[in-house]
């Protein structure tokens, strides 16, 4: 199988990462899933990575025939309802989908739109990119993980995602289960990307201040009781490479959650806290600090709609 028609739903930060990638392949053509107000605005403007303008195909709904053979989602989960729409008329009987949104939730939801068949998983992990205005840096540094999520991780179409991400100079890794690493990630964003708002900070309190990883700590063990009750194992080790991930870390690292903060922008608090807040009612699972964290966020986002 081959990837050369490959379509971004979500050109920020993350889907300019991979698409400025990706677009060095030969024979690869790299489109983006867009409304018509981002269509115009994008093929006036273009789109910038790293100073460079950056110009691609841009479909919107009913506007091409061309199918693709590779989607890769990134937008922030309040589009992704929109980008499922803008999608749907460019999935074909094999196309591949996979998600680099943050949380646990997208290919669940992808997969009910579309046909869980299509969906593989995939995890981000690294430095996050910075969007400023529309214009987006990132030094390079990071991973991507890709996985069937079911079955034994690896098979014949991620052996060619992961051929596809070679040849585009990514560090890429099938793990023995894709469904560890998106909780593991998933852990880290609520233990250590969340309370940057709370802090108004980046990582630094938690390796230079003292205990400046007790909230953290403690929003981890609530994250790992949710995964044992929903079978994911080695919770423990989860909890040891998140805090090993942070100290190595740079302190000066920005998640997207403050970045959103900061610009004045919606934050993802119902993919984050908010899902553990559902999940552990779901469960029974008593998850105090998670429901803090996402009821003050909740406000911050709340004051937004005040402006």
């Amino acid at each position: 199988m081959e990837y050369r028609n490959i379509m971004i739903a979500g050109l920020g930060a993350l889907g300019m990462i991979y698409s400025n990638a990706l677009e060095r392949v030969p024979g690869v053509r790299i489109y983006g899933i867009v409304d018509e107000a981002r269509k115009a605005r994008y093929e006036r403007d273009g789109r910038l990575f790293n100073g460079v303008r950056k110009d691609y195909d841009y479909i919107t709904p009913g506007s091409s025939d061309v199918k693709a053979d590779l989607v890769i989602v990134t937008t922030k989960s309040s589009g992704l309802g929109a980008a499922l729409d803008e999608m749907a008329g460019v999935i074909k009987d094999d196309t591949v989908i996979i998600s680099f949104m943050n949380g646990i939730s997208s290919e669940r939801i992808i997969g009910e739109r579309f046909g869980a068949e299509h969906v593989v998983g995939a995890v981000y992990l690294g430095h996050p990119g910075q969007n400023i205005n529309g214009s987006v840096t990132h030094d390079g540094i990071f991973k991507s993980f890709i996985g069937e999520l079911e079955g034994s991780s690896r098979s014949a179409r991620v052996a060619a995602l992961e051929k596809l991400f070679t040849d585009a100079g990514l560090d890429v890794t099938v793990p023995e289960s894709i469904s560890y690493k998106l909780w593991s990630k998933f852990m880290m964003l609520i233990a250590f990307n969340q309370p940057t708002v709370l802090y108004d900070s980046d990582w630094t309190p938690y390796t230079r201040i003292p205990g400046g990883m007790d909230l953290s700590a403690h929003l981890m063990d609530e994250v790992a009781e949710i995964a044992k009750k929903l079978g994911i194992t080695g919770t423990d080790r989860m909890i040891a490479e998140n805090l090993e991930f942070v100290r190595e870390a740079p302190t000066a690292t920005v998640p997207s959650i403050y970045q959103d903060y900061i610009e004045k922008r919606p934050m993802e608090v119902d993919i984050l806290s908010g899902e553990i807040a559902r999940l552990g009612e779901e469960l029974g699972v008593p998850v105090p600090y998670n429901r803090a964290v996402m009821d003050i966020l909740n406000v911050h986002n709340g004051k937004l709609a005040l402006r």
